[in-house]
């Protein structure tokens, strides 16, 4: 195999140039075994033969970089409206058909190949370079449209599954075919119906409205979570009556919001993690403490200043905005949080500093009495962009796009936090910011947790792969581990860049930093790409580790219990809690606790849908088929509905008896944006919330 560069790592030429992840314990590289299995004398010329035959063969796909020609396409901007519902019905295998007619000569959309079951693009380079992708515009269109039909047949399969073992239920249980549920409130009904109205399924959505309309009961007598709810059946209701204008969906938004504010009853302005929705009672995590994860508590704010902005009463955007007034007030690492936050001052949760600071140094802030509740302040130093603190980050910009850029608070903490995530983290700075507070020692103490010199951006060998580490707690180095729900950023981090305009149309107003920005989100999205392309299915797992030795072996290392696949978004878009997601797929692990513990987060706005919107540059639409071609291959069940993956390094994979909601909220509505025309839902005219709901920006 031959060698590979960085700059051709990113361009993706061909999927048999780059070498798969490897999972751990596996031996590294072909020579190792090659070894075992031919005579020593005989490897070389081997090998020789080897590195010319694939000389000969890569040659016509091989290309130096330059970068893509994407055209720029013109933006009309039309009021939404619901596609008809005749072009949604499309039979399974109609669109490969018609892709393959007008491709006529060139590589098949369905071809076979022989690595693993992934498939290099349609066309070869020309199928992402060029021109519409390298076809002529009336080609390119009628292709990207039927694979959008594709999208809104699978859409349809999703919601048939659903629909016939799982009405009313929560989620769908696809292999045992039967319905689940986790807060009863049918999360697969609202959080679907905003993905049903845009995908033109006018029956489906009627069905879904009906049932909200006269079945959907907010009075349970139920412990639920705050974020969760919020983002999806808050989120969904709130989206749904913005694309629609039906008072139904407003008047149960309303309803749900006022019971969730029971969970604001804290004695900090710092929310409980979970609500009784009869008692409107607030109700502390079962886990860590009681403390609450900090992107739970900070992806609240684009659904309750929505909800205030549509019925006049300003108590649910106070609350969401309190709470970032109290987190402004706090200290950070060059504006990196935490994972979590506390009003519980729980045994242990101040290891890093009780073990920094002798008790006469400690200060009294930090000396909480055990029983003392809602302190309100950050515990630990955990930093990462995953699980538990990954939409923190992506709501601080989407706060400032919401409000028309008038939010200039969230702004500030946006680009302070982007910076923290580039820079060097000096841990005396990080204090010294905070010298004129009266928190001035806490934040001593704090930034004495952190290394000096350490940093988040890293770069895997032997190929050069971009990647976001952690800094784990209890711990002086930086863990090269990267979870999928990371795959956020690089779509959060474009749109700081343009704010929804394209690249080329502001990219001369750029400065040094904002390029910097850009140029991250494209290498993080190259690797985001690589953790599905890598594996045999397709698929990406739910974590990945980088080789950071260039021992020669692969750049990425999939570990046995990181295996599987929650049907996950962040790509295509973003983000599911890994606690949450991975407990309501693999419920057998948390025992008699499985009805109690909250989900982690959210999924994040789709990245591969974003970039494209944003750059033009076809290969993104590229990548997204080929995505949702081994979404089709390897979780989709035959009588109806789609499943999680229990491991995407083997085929067929096994599969797990559960399809998330967000699977039809975010992951296909993304996929069926990506393919769709740009000028449905503009992101110079909508801000996604993290479970890929659209609400409009509010100007003026």
């Amino acid at each position: 195999m031959l060698p590979i560069t960085r700059a051709d790592a990113q361009t993706y030429d061909n999927a048999k140039v780059h070498k798969p992840a490897v999972s751990a314990g596996e031996p590294y590289g072909a020579v190792a075994r090659l070894r075992r299995c031919l005579p020593r004398q005989r490897v070389g010329v081997l090998l020789l033969l080897m590195l010319l035959v694939g000389t000969l063969w890569l040659g016509p796909f091989w290309r130096p970089t330059g970068g893509l020609n994407a055209r720029v396409l013109e933006r009309a901007h039309r009021p939404m409206r619901p596609r008809p519902a005749d072009t949604a019905a499309v039979d399974v295998g109609v669109a490969d058909v018609l892709v393959d007619d007008v491709l006529a000569g060139e590589e098949a959309v369905d071809g076979g190949s022989d690595d693993g079951g992934q498939q290099a693009p349609p066309g070869g380079e020309a199928a992402v370079t060029g021109e519409e992708g390298g076809y002529a515009e009336e080609t390119a269109r009628t292709i990207w449209h039927d694979r959008r039909d594709r999208v809104i047949e699978a859409i349809r399969h999703a919601w048939k599954g659903y629909k016939q073992w799982a009405w009313g239920y929560d989620e769908l249980q696809p292999l045992s075919q039967r319905g689940s549920t986790w807060f009863d409130l049918g999360l697969t009904i609202v959080d679907s119906l905003d993905t049903l109205w845009l995908a033109g399924l006018s029956a489906e959505f009627s069905e879904a409205r009906e049932w909200v309309a006269e079945q959907l009961r907010l009075d349970n007598d139920r412990e639920v979570n705050l974020f969760e709810v919020t983002i999806r059946v808050l989120g969904g209701l709130l989206s749904a009556h913005h694309l629609t204008q039906d008072g139904v969906f407003l008047d149960k938004a309303r309803d749900l919001g006022d019971r969730l504010m029971g969970a604001f009853s804290s004695r900090t302005p710092i929310p409980y993690s979970s609500v009784n929705l009869r008692t409107r009672t607030g109700i502390r995590a079962h886990f860590a403490g009681g403390a609450s994860s900090t992107s739970e508590v900070t992806t609240l704010q684009l659904e309750f200043s929505y909800l205030s902005a549509l019925t006049g009463d300003p108590k649910y955007g106070n609350a969401a905005r309190a709470v970032m007034d109290h987190i402004e007030r706090l200290p950070k690492f060059q504006g990196l949080v935490p994972i979590f936050i506390r009003f519980d001052a729980a045994r242990g949760s101040l290891d890093c500093f009780r073990n920094a600071h002798p008790r006469s140094l400690r200060p009294q802030s930090l000396l909480l009495p055990r029983a003392s509740p809602d302190s309100g302040q950050f515990v630990g130093n955990e930093l990462k962009l995953g699980a538990r603190g990954d939409s923190y980050y992506e709501y601080l910009l989407k706060q400032f796009i919401q409000s028309g850029g008038t939010d200039t608070r969230a702004r500030r903490m946006y680009d302070e936090a982007v910076s923290g995530i580039h820079a060097q983290v000096r841990g005396q700075r990080a204090g010294a910011r905070h010298r004129e507070s009266s928190q001035h020692a806490h934040a001593r103490a704090f930034a004495s947790c952190w290394p000096i010199g350490t940093q988040l951006v890293h770069h895997s060998r032997p190929n050069d792969f971009t990647y976001i580490a952690e800094k784990m707690a209890g711990s002086s180095g930086i863990n090269p581990k990267m979870d999928h729900l990371v795959c956020f950023l690089p779509g959060t981090l474009a749109l700081g860049v343009t704010q929804g305009q394209r690249i080329d149309q502001v990219r001369g107003e750029l400065d040094e930093a904002a390029l910097a920005h850009w140029e991250l989100a494209e290498e993080l999205m190259a690797t985001c790409y690589e953790m599905y392309r890598s594996t045999a299915t397709g698929l990406a797992p739910e974590i990945v580790y980088f080789n950071t030795q260039g021992n020669g072996g692969s750049d990425l290392i999939i570990k046995p219990a990181d295996r599987h696949n929650l049907l996950r978004p962040e790509t295509v878009e973003r983000h599911v809690a890994a606690l949450g997601r991975l407990r309501s797929c693999t419920p057998s692990l948390w025992g008699s606790r499985y009805a109690e513990m909250p989900g982690r987060e959210a999924r994040r706005g789709s990245s591969l849908f974003v970039l494209y919107r944003l750059s033009g540059d076809f290969k993104y639409r590229e990548w997204g088929w080929q995505i949702f071609e081994a979404f089709e291959r390897h979780t989709r069940i035959p009588d109806g509905g789609y499943a999680c993956l229990d491991d995407v390094t083997h085929v067929p994979p096994p599969k797990r008896d559960k399809m998330e909601s967000f699977f039809l909220a975010e992951t296909l509505k993304y996929l069926l944006l990506l393919f769709d025309d740009d000028d449905v839902l503009p992101l110079t005219d909508v801000v996604f919330n993290t479970e890929a709901h659209p609400f409009p920006i509010l100007r003026g």
